[in-house]
């Protein structure tokens, strides 16, 4: 009976990663991704053992100011208990980064992979060029930081 179970567990895998990968998304990425999710869960049990908040930024530890994710574990657990605006105190763009990863997720496997494009017949969509894709995310997380940076 757990051969069969196990067996469906790979298949869905493999099934999720092949609908994954279509849309360019590589195992590696889902890998990290469960890895923090895992260690984001590992915080919060220790947090409600303890009683004390588990801080886990070594850029913090060394030169003493929070780095761009500083309060992202925090702003997840806020998230896991239904505050909102907690969450986004702590961290808005890891709070967005945690509500938006999953949502993204789901939306790729559901969702099939549009069509490869046709020959030369069809126009060529206009793209935003890497170099203002990589701007926008420097501005997103020099915003983010200097809101942290304010909070301490």
């Amino acid at each position: 009976m757990s051969g069969r179970i196990h067996g469906r567990a790979i298949a869905a895998w493999r099934g999720i990663s092949s609908r994954l990968a279509a849309r360019g998304v590589s195992s590696l990425v889902i890998l990290a991704a469960l890895v923090w999710g895992t260690l984001v869960v590992a915080a919060l049990a220790i947090s409600r053992i303890t009683g004390n908040e588990v801080y886990t930024c070594s850029f913090r530890r060394v030169t003493g100011y929070p780095c761009a994710t500083c309060g992202g574990t925090r702003a997840a657990e806020r998230l896991f208990r239904g505050d909102l605006f907690g969450a986004i105190a702590f961290n808005p763009l890891a709070t967005a980064v945690v509500i938006g990863t999953p949502l993204l997720l789901l939306w790729w496997i559901a969702v099939p992979p549009p069509p490869p494009p046709t020959p030369p017949t069809t126009p060529r969509k206009r793209r935003v060029p890497m170099w203002a894709a990589v701007l926008i995310l420097i501005v997103i997380v020099a915003a983010n930081w200097a809101y942290v940076l304010s909070r301490g």
